[in-house]
């Protein structure tokens, strides 16, 4: 078997026919969601499934506040390399809320 997947991943370097001859078992070539579980005495090859859309599940609780004593974590370099939007952001919401008739 591992004859089987070596080949099928070096297929494309050495030419497609080459080796195959040597081969006692059958060949997969990877798609997308395709998986091999390897184990000592045996290869399984399988599609994996999943969902569509995948959604989060509810945990187990609330979660805790944050830590007040946890040290923050951007460095004063970070900090003093900041650039202010704030000018540039006013103009575009004041643009879009009389554009969209939102002014108050």
């Amino acid at each position: 078997m591992w004859l089987a997947l070596l080949i099928a991943l070096a297929a494309p370097a050495v030419g497609q026919d080459e080796g195959l001859d040597d081969l006692d078992g059958p060949v997969s070539m990877a798609t997308d969601m395709m998986v091999w579980n390897v184990r000592k005495d045996e290869i399984i090859e399988r599609m994996a499934v999943s969902p569509d859309n995948a959604w989060d599940v509810p945990g187990p609780g609330r979660p805790s506040p944050p830590d007040p004593d946890f040290p923050k974590q951007s460095t004063k370099f970070i900090l003093d390399g900041r650039f202010d939007t704030t000018e540039a952001e006013r103009e575009t919401r004041e643009a879009y809320n009389k554009r969209f008739g939102l002014d108050k």
